[in-house]
């Protein structure tokens, strides 16, 4: 599974019922583990899922903000 993919699966998440959504971020969470090399400790996996779970939660309701075109973009940086 690219980022790509996993950008578009965690977008909807939270829109999926609840046994979709444990295979979702069972795949993102086994993706990540992956990618990044880190050991699986088994007695972790379910706290690892329940915060994957809220982060996915936060980030829908971060997106759900409609920002319009009043947002200015920050300023960048010139020494």
């Amino acid at each position: 599974m690219n980022t790509q993919n996993l950008a578009r699966e965690m977008k909807t998440m939270h829109e999926q019922p609840s046994a979709d959504r444990q295979a979702a971020i069972d795949r993102l969470l086994s993706t990540t583990l992956e990618v990044f090399g880190l050991p699986a400790r088994a007695p972790w996996h379910e706290d690892v899922r329940f915060f994957v779970g809220v982060i996915a939660d936060c980030a829908a309701l971060v997106q759900s903000v409609d920002l319009g075109d009043r947002a200015e973009p920050a300023p960048v940086y010139q020494p």
